[in-house]
């Protein structure tokens, strides 16, 4: 009885920790397999060879061309560039 006891206290302390842990930071096992995903993303992103844009025509022609290029080739899943937002203070602390 005081195995199950015990266990059973050493449950609830790992489940408050986890629940400290998701309030004080975000959800840890979620982060973790984001953070792997996003890691095995980059090393494919740098693997890969970016088209240089067109140099002739306007800029709705040149992207044009850069968009169907990226498209060609591509699989659903993989990487075609890197997104990069500045931090525009919507929401406090970002």
């Amino acid at each position: 009885m005081r195995g199950l006891a015990l266990a059973l206290m050493v449950m609830g302390t790992v489940v408050l920790a986890d629940v400290a842990v998701t309030l004080l930071w975000q959800e840890p096992l979620s982060a973790f397999a984001q953070r792997s995903r996003q890691g095995a993303l980059e090393g494919e992103l740098r693997r890969i060879a970016l088209p240089d844009p067109p140099r002739t025509g306007d800029q709705r022609s040149r992207l044009a061309a850069l968009a169907r290029s990226l498209g060609r080739g591509q699989r659903e899943g993989e990487p075609l560039g890197r997104l990069v937002v500045p931090a525009i203070g919507v929401v406090e602390g970002t």
